[in-house]
């Protein structure tokens, strides 16, 4: 595989919609020969599976409420993410953050 598809296979599968719309396993090993997208501050990933279900796409979800870990706020998950963006992994990105 390239090296785009080597970096994302290094996130924790279950950080994915799978294409159709599913949630992917623990551990589920996923196909990165397409791009996919990166939907930022996902909540409930309504827009993530829309995504997946509509162009048959894996979907990168990362949001605070879903763990730890997925604190955009981190500056070594932030440079993981440009280091993604760079690679041209993804077809698009969204993000909608909480308004206060």
């Amino acid at each position: 595989g390239s090296y785009p598809q080597y970096a994302l296979g290094e996130l924790p599968s279950e950080w994915f919609i799978c294409p159709g719309g599913r949630r992917a396993a623990p551990g589920e090993k996923l196909s990165f020969e397409r791009s996919g997208f990166l939907d930022l501050f996902s909540g409930k990933c309504a827009v993530a599976r829309s995504l997946a279900r509509r162009f048959h796409v894996w979907v990168l979800t990362l949001d605070y409420e879903h763990g730890e870990d997925q604190n955009l706020l981190s500056s070594e998950l932030q440079e993981k993410l440009m280091g993604l963006i760079h690679l041209r992994c993804f077809l698009g990105v969204g993000a909608a953050p909480e308004c206060r």
